[in-house]
């Protein structure tokens, strides 16, 4: 956490998402499930597009900020679909 807060200072950290990101890898494991693993690995690229946006949008001048929003979707597609799969 330290190297993060050195990165961008507290509000660019995973902030209140890391309790989300550990109990997705944990039902990942719990279940074996693959779409729920690829999940929480897309997942946590998405916190780290967030983590980074603050500290790097004076260099990127479109932001990070849209690759959070669209893998977050994506993230949201793939619980669903396992869901889906399970309730069948």
């Amino acid at each position: 956490m330290d190297g993060l807060l050195a990165l961008g200072g507290r509000e660019y950290t995973l902030g209140g998402y890391l309790p989300a990101l550990l109990g997705l890898a944990g039902f990942a494991v719990a279940l074996r499930s693959r779409d729920l693993v690829l999940a929480a690995v897309v997942f946590a690229v998405s916190l780290t597009l967030r983590t980074l946006d603050g500290p790097l949008c004076a260099s990127v001048p479109v932001g990070l900020r849209w690759g959070w929003h669209l893998l977050n979707a994506v993230v949201l597609y793939l619980v669903a679909r396992d869901v889906d799969r399970r309730i069948r």
